[in-house]
């Protein structure tokens, strides 16, 4: 009866060495079933740490510019709530047209018609958005226009009417 061989050693080239009777045989055995040579010899691993670097770029990104934990417009998919403030989805309208959509938002909270206008000046320009003019409330983002009213309510609290409409709109 012959004994079994065993594997007692697995090195990083690929050898497997067994141990026989007292002897030593080293064998080279494939660990896998190609290998390619050159910088590509792993795509796989290249596309995969490229997409988990880019999602962590974009989470720095985000918590940069106060974006992490932002609530957004349910209509606006891409446009923060102001902290604080709360979407009053029954007031809002949203339908869209050949020449692009049209959609009004209204959010409540507390604060100051100054704080709403503060808060969105800083935070469209990082999402593409330009003023139209200094002072103004209305931003351009392509062929979207988005106008940002700001006015004081009752109790401290304010009104945000978002209004986001087709650039050619009038």
């Amino acid at each position: 009866m012959v004994p079994c061989a065993r594997f007692h050693d697995i090195l990083e080239e690929d050898v497997i060495s067994l141990s026989r009777l007292g002897e030593e045989l080293a064998i080279r055995l494939p660990m896998t079933p190609y290998r390619r040579q050159g910088p590509d010899r792993r795509p796989g691993l290249f596309v995969f740490v490229a997409i988990l670097a880019g999602a962590t770029l974009w989470a720095f990104v985000a918590a940069g510019f106060g974006f992490a934990d932002a609530v957004f417009f349910g209509d606006i998919e891409d446009l923060p709530v102001m902290p604080g403030l709360v979407e009053d989805r029954d007031a809002g309208v949203s339908f869209d047209r050949p020449d692009g959509r049209i959609v009004e938002a209204v959010a409540v909270g507390p604060g100051t018609e100054a704080a709403v206008h503060a808060f969105y000046r800083q935070s469209l320009p990082p999402l593409g958005w330009r003023r139209e003019n200094a002072g103004s409330p209305t931003f351009r983002r392509g062929d979207e226009i988005l106008d940002i009213a700001a006015e004081s309510a009752a109790g401290g609290m304010v009104v945000l009417r978002v209004s986001l409409k087709p650039a050619g709109n009038p």
